[in-house]
């Protein structure tokens, strides 16, 4: 025992030694794992960091790619080929076209930013040509020289996918993204972008912690970018080849420091997804793997105690490594998942914004397309019924007229909510006479109302300003729309229009109109989805009512642009109320234009008979507004007592005003029994049916009926009826309805100035076939004098003439008013001009209206109705400039026009064969004189002189429908006034050509 204890003595040092060098080696194997743990750590956070990047380069140049793709599809680019498709010229609207494009890439390349990251250096599209037609840039960017020939060269090589490339160095340097655009299945050049690569560098691969000192580098084969930094001592001639480097598996190497030890340094590649492109990522090893267990190490070298303390040291950092590691990784997988969701999110934003515009878009285009034809056959349909038919071809026309009405009315029902959908719907702001145009607008669903047994009855409150600016036409839809669904769903009673005021100021008024049904009802959990889209209170498989669904969430969502809220109550088996509320500017000074003279009606009194008190209170109040004394009979038998009584005391009614549709006795019976008793043959009858009935016109002559007005009635109406029964012996004259009335109106003196004598006569055959009184001009001066030695109402005004161009001559004419302190005249616009900014042209010189030559009929007669209208109820200062311009013309070949289009020109003149000769006669006589001048002023040089013969001439064979000729003169104005004379001039033989073509045409025709 004593020799083991001094054995063990003598090697106590030994066993110590060991004891410690075993401990050391524990404590080293313990660090160097340690050690290996934290690089793993850290390389897999490094790598997880630099897919972040990598994938967030994705995502942007994925971005960009969309919006190029945008760019590429845009409605702008695709109008600009399809006008140069046609064969459109710059002046004829192909530049406007492409100044839309244009504008559209400026909007992408100013306004698509991403922080404080301009996106866009340089955005470029070029044709197929390799000719630039929109180039988008900074200011600072220029143009650099044989970029066109580069150009020509990039697309030249027939490239249909989408490619990256970057050009330039330093802070020059640039991406550039490249997208071909096809239109119709070709290839018709590319879109492309320019990005700035110190931005992207400067926002995506810049280290964002000041304690990682890394130089990120995005690189492709041909392209190596590395931002100047002053703080870092690292040039890119001490790192690696970047196309050296492995992908995701790190590299180590020795930098050469400046006054320093070398470095080492870490370096791997990323590449990024679905681009040429890579992240090379350098880092310094000491801030990616932690020195401090090396450190350690020199430490533990030591005294034994400083070693055991290192160790426990090194437990406890371990320790601690450990936690801070997991909770790294927890953060870390945490944000990589939330940087996917809203990548997904993102994504499911755009698609589902992407699907709503591309239905609405659908739908516009679908609807738009389907009405066309529909409204050829409607049409047609209702020429066909003009003709002599038999019953059963009468029956089935309109059986097919109903069907097509039905399907139109869907179709734009269709339209409308795509369009308000895709924010494409604007209110216009005109104008217009409540009263008037609800008592028009319902008159249009009376006939409906009267074969179901119904009455349609309206009433707008006393305190209801009349003279509302708004946007008539979408109030006019609104109303149909909730007064033909109470239609549709009431079998019995009336449906009642009421308009009250909610609010006024001196500017604007807010107006509540109500709708109220005696129909089958709508239960409380209908009334919660009737305005949404596609909705219906009948969602039977039966389908009893039909209808698209579309009409409430239409109706709905003009109200909200009208500034209002639209609302429902109903009970199931009692009806319904809709109502809504609009906000409407007010007319200022309207009672002086607008308001019936009230002297004329001075000294009459009249009874009204109407079982419906809403249809009496609205008589009533029309009555009250012209001072009419007025007594009120809500039957036929009540309205005998009183004329009896007013007998007795020997002042009888001047005017006896009855409803047809009454109980017990109706107005025909009335009106007879009055007829019968010669007391009363002084007294006129106004007999106000709720719709016509054939036989109606010889019912009122036998009973000695002054007028007949169909309800609703309209306050201008009856005013104008009254006027007429009462200014004339009515007993022995013919009927006075709301037509005759009408054609009171209808008939107007007119002007015609025009130097060219075809025109003349054309315009005034249209006219006087419609009963105006024409008189002409040749010029300008002749107008003036005309003018000031007659009266007229109306002026069609040529603006190219001799003596005096229509520019001149409609100034002489204001001055003339304006001496004379006269209204001002509506002047009508008629110039072959139709190019961008010539109708703001006429229309500051003074003109009210204007209209392209060759003009059609029904675009005459419809400025002229426009026009007069609104000069009898508005004052003429206010122009309408609101009138839609007429579309530029279109350049067609010479291939694709006929030489005489003999439809159009018998359109033009009414059908009337029988005045081609003569009209065709003028016609050669007058262009004879036109083409010697034409040649004159080629031979004498004068460029002013032929352009103005060469516009001459276009007009001339445009009216006749020569198109040929029109098109060959209208190519020769156009190069004059581009100031290509020489080019014009030499297109003189063509024109002659044309002439003998369209004259042996005439000619072998036997026109």
């Amino acid at each position: 025992m004593s020799t083991l204890l001094s054995r063990i003595q003598r090697i106590s040092t030994l066993l110590i030694g060991l004891s410690l060098v075993a401990y050391l080696s524990f404590l080293l194997t313990d660090l160097y794992r340690s050690r290996s743990e934290l690089q793993e750590t850290s390389r897999t956070q490094l790598l997880e960091d630099t897919d972040k990047r990598s994938e967030t380069l994705n995502y942007f140049f994925s971005e960009r790619l969309n919006n190029l793709q945008d760019l590429s599809i845009n409605r702008e680019l695709s109008a600009y080929f399809e006008n140069q498709a046609l064969g459109m010229s710059m002046e004829y609207g192909l530049s406007a076209s492409l100044e839309e494009a244009r504008a559209v890439f400026k909007s992408f390349q100013t306004k698509k930013r991403l922080g404080d990251l301009t996106t866009y250096k340089r955005i470029v599209f070029i044709d197929s040509a390799g000719q630039k037609l929109i180039d988008e840039h900074d200011k600072s960017i220029k143009s650099k020289r044989g970029e066109n020939r580069a150009w020509k060269q990039y697309t030249g090589q027939n490239m249909e996918k989408i490619s990256f490339f970057a050009e330039g160095e330093g802070e020059t340097a640039s991406i550039v993204i490249s997208i071909p655009y096809f239109f119709k299945g070709y290839k018709k050049g590319h879109v492309i972008a320019w990005l700035s690569a110190a931005e992207i560098h400067r926002h995506f691969l810049a280290a964002k912690s000041k304690e990682l000192n890394s130089t990120s580098l995005l690189f492709n084969k041909t392209y190596l970018y590395n931002p100047p930094d002053p703080n870092n001592l690292l040039t890119i001639e001490r790192l690696p080849l970047a196309e050296n480097l492995r992908e995701r598996d790190p590299i180590y190497f020795l930098v050469p420091v400046p006054q320093k030890d070398t470095l080492e340094m870490t370096a791997f590649r990323v590449s990024v997804r679905n681009t040429p492109f890579a992240l090379a990522l350098f880092v310094p090893a000491n801030e990616v793997y932690d020195a401090s267990p090396r450190r350690l190490l020199i430490v533990t070298s030591g005294i034994g105690f400083l070693i055991l303390f290192g160790g426990l040291a090194i437990s406890r950092s371990n320790m601690r490594n450990a936690t801070l590691n997991t909770r790294l990784q927890e953060i870390s997988i945490r944000e990589k998942a939330i940087a996917e969701q809203n990548i997904l999110l993102q994504a499911a934003k755009e698609t589902a914004e992407n699907a709503s515009r591309a239905k609405s878009e659908f739908l516009a285009n679908m609807s738009h397309e389907i009405r066309t034809p529909m409204n050829g056959i409607i049409g047609m349909t209702d020429l066909l019924i003009d003709t002599e038919l038999n019953r059963d071809q009468m029956e089935y026309l309109r059986s097919i007229k109903l069907s097509g009405d039905n399907l139109l009315s869907i179709i734009n029902d269709i339209l409308d909510f795509s369009k308000i959908e895709s924010g494409k719907v604007e209110l216009d702001s005109t104008p217009f006479l409540l009263r008037s145009m609800i008592g028009q607008t319902l008159r249009t669903l009376s006939s409906r109302a009267n074969q179901k047994g119904l009455e349609i009855v309206f009433n707008v409150e006393q305190d209801v300003p009349d003279g509302l600016i708004g946007d008539p036409g979408r109030l006019r839809q609104i109303i149909i729309n909730l007064t033909g669904n109470a239609l549709k769903f009431s079998d019995m009673g009336e449906i009642s229009v009421v308009v009250s005021l909610i609010s006024a100021s001196p500017e604007s008024a807010v107006v509540r109109f109500e709708v109220n049904d005696k129909g089958i009802g709508i239960s409380p959990e209908q009334q919660t989805r009737i305005f949404e889209a596609f909705e219906q209170a009948d969602i039977s498989t039966t389908k009893q009512f039909g209808g698209t669904g579309l009409g409430l969430a239409i109706s709905k969502r003009l109200v909200s642009l009208m500034g209002g809220e639209i609302s429902v109550t109903s009970s199931l088996g009692e009806g319904s109320c809709f109502s809504f509320t609009a906000k409407f500017a007010l007319q200022q000074n309207i009672s002086a234009t607008t308001a019936p003279d009230a002297k004329l009606l001075e000294g009459i009194s009249l009874l009204a008979v109407d079982n419906n008190a809403i249809n009496l209170q609205l008589l009533s109040g029309f009555l009250s507004r012209w001072n009419i004394p007025v007594l009120l009979a809500s039957s036929a038998g009540e309205a005998i007592a009183v004329l009896n009584q007013m007998l007795a005391n020997g002042k009888l009614p001047t005017l006896l005003l009855t409803d047809v549709n009454m109980p017990v006795m109706d107005g025909w019976e009335l009106s007879a029994k009055v007829r019968q008793n010669s007391d009363f043959d002084n007294m006129q009858i106004l007999i106000m049916p709720s719709a016509g009935m054939r036989g109606d016109a010889n019912r009122c002559r036998e009973l000695g009926i002054s007028g007949y007005l169909t309800k609703p009635i309209v306050m201008e109406e009856l005013y104008d009826t009254l006027i007429a029964i009462l200014s004339g012996n009515t007993k022995h004259s013919d009927l006075v309805t709301r037509h005759t009335v009408r054609e009171q109106h209808s008939s107007y003196d007119i002007m015609v100035v025009d130097d060219v004598e075809i025109n003349r006569e054309l315009l005034r055959v249209t006219l006087e076939k419609r009963g105006h009184r024409i008189k002409t001009a040749e010029n300008g001066q002749e107008a003036v004098e005309l003018f000031s030695e007659g009266k007229f109402d109306l002026i069609f005004m040529d603006m190219q003439m001799p003596v005096l161009d229509g520019y001149a001559a409609v100034r002489k004419i204001r001055e003339l008013e304006k001496e004379r302190e006269l209204p001002g005249i509506p002047i009508i616009a008629m110039t072959a001009y139709a190019l961008q900014g010539d109708r703001e042209k006429c229309l500051a010189a003074g003109m009210d209206a204007y209209l392209s030559k060759p003009a059609k009929q029904a675009e005459i007669l419809s400025t002229i109705s426009k026009l007069m209208q609104n000069n009898e109820h508005i004052l003429h200062d206010s122009r309408i400039a609101a009138q839609n311009p007429p579309e530029p013309e279109k350049s067609n070949s010479e291939e694709t026009l006929p030489v005489f289009d003999r439809e159009e020109f018998l359109e033009r003149i009414g059908g009337r064969v029988e005045m081609l000769p003569k009209f065709l006669g003028m016609f050669f006589k007058n262009v004879a004189g036109y083409m010697e001048k034409l040649h004159s002023a080629k031979d004498s040089a004068d460029v002013e002189k032929f352009r103005i013969q060469a516009h001459t001439i276009k007009g001339a064979a445009g009216n006749i429908s020569a198109k040929q000729m029109r098109a060959t003169a209208a190519a020769m104005e156009l190069l004059t006034r581009e100031g290509k004379f020489e080019e014009a001039a030499k297109m003189t033989p063509l024109l002659e050509e044309d002439l003998d073509r369209f004259r042996e045409e005439t000619e072998s025709s036997n026109v």
